[in-house]
């Protein structure tokens, strides 16, 4: 029996060996890829677009050297890869990196159409096992991936490893909400009409719902802080939108 078979993780609400939940998190993605933009942008009513240039802002690409590296992990369909490619103008190189198959191709595409592929490549990967060479990597950047990592101590670890001494970990993710009232209301929202959206838009009710869940049971922002800390990351530090709603998580290696 395999490390990860033996180790139980949670998927949504339940928990599970973490191969398992790895395995049910790509069939989730393969499940909602082709209507993943369309359902992000009815959910978040468009506003995830402009929560990732703000994430991008944190990045701080005009202190990146030329020929610098910038990896996008878990990339789905590469929102931070365009906003990435506008600002830079090509003068930088960055990779957009995804587990699935299916919502990278998806994003490739979108990039292709848009013209935004100068020094630009795409690779499938896993974020618990990332496949470059120690402190060679400026930046490091993921939007709404971290909650569906299996061992997120062990993602950080990979992502510390490759980066360059004075690089930059940047995570956008889905926190807890530090107002109740707002609390409230988003829970009302998030348990009875995402899920439906989901099954009215992508066919698709479960997937919607596991989302959900795995947003409710993901570490507050100063637990993810303290593991970008305990894994060696310094001047970490978080900035919230929608009283916690989303936060952006930055960090930088020694």
């Amino acid at each position: 029996m395999t490390d990860k078979e033996e180790t139980e993780v949670f998927f949504g609400s339940k928990k599970m060996p973490q191969k398992d939940m790895e395995d049910n998190v790509n069939s989730v993605f393969d499940s909602v890829a082709k209507r993943y933009d369309l359902m992000n942008n009815l959910m978040s009513f468009g506003m995830h677009k402009l929560w990732k240039r703000k994430a991008v802002d944190f990045l701080s690409l005009n202190h990146v050297k030329d020929n610098g590296l910038i990896i996008d992990i878990a990339s789905g369909t590469c929102d931070l890869g365009q906003i990435i490619k506008c600002r830079e103008k090509g003068r930088l190189n960055l990779i957009c990196s995804d587990k699935n198959q299916n919502m990278l191709t998806l994003g490739r595409n979108k990039m292709v159409d848009k013209g935004l592929i100068l020094n630009t490549a795409f690779t499938c990967f896993d974020a618990l096992n990332i496949p470059f060479t120690d402190n060679s990597v400026d930046r490091v950047i993921s939007a709404f991936g971290l909650r569906n990592f299996s061992d997120k101590s062990k993602a950080f670890s990979e992502i510390f490893r490759i980066l360059r001494p004075g690089g930059k970990c940047v995570i956008l993710e889905f926190s807890r909400i530090n107002e109740k009232k707002f609390s409230k209301i988003y829970k009302l929202y998030s348990k009875n009409i995402i899920p439906v959206l989901g099954e009215i838009v992508a066919a698709d009710k479960e997937s919607y719902e596991y989302l959900i869940s795995s947003i409710e049971n993901h570490p507050d922002q100063y637990s993810v802080m303290m593991l970008m800390e305990e894994t060696g990351f310094f001047r970490s530090n978080f900035y919230t939108i929608f009283s916690g709603l989303i936060t952006i998580h930055w960090g930088y290696k020694t």
